[in-house]
């Protein structure tokens, strides 16, 4: 696989309608979509990186990651609620389960008896 290429590499990447944008490799490190694809083709910055997105939509990513490329990379980190272990949520016994709402949690429609 080919090194990381030089923050002002500039790269193309092409809308699913035909529509290309110039994007420099410093932007592009924000978003992870086209940084993952431009490794995938090796860093080969002479053609376009093809995305499955209309152009208004990449414009505005392109535009977006432009106007952050100074800026370094936010990396986001899911947390599950603090206060409820994962293995709490998983054992939770079905009869703490309100009767009007069991219906509703199996997927059945809500019947009342006649």
């Amino acid at each position: 696989m080919s090194a990381e290429p030089a923050g002002t590499t500039n790269f193309k990447v092409e809308s699913k309608d035909g529509q290309q944008f110039d994007i420099s490799y410093l932007a592009m490190k924000h978003s992870k979509t086209l940084k993952d694809l431009a490794r995938s083709d090796g860093y080969d910055s002479t053609k376009p990186i093809k995305v499955e997105v209309d152009e208004k939509s990449l414009k505005r990513i392109v535009d977006w990651c432009h106007k952050h490329a100074e800026e370094d990379v936010y990396v986001l980190e899911m947390k599950g609620p603090k206060n409820i272990a994962p293995a709490e949520i998983v054992e939770a016994p079905v009869e703490n389960v309100v009767a009007e709402q069991r219906p509703r949690i199996f997927g059945k429609k809500n019947q009342k008896k006649k």
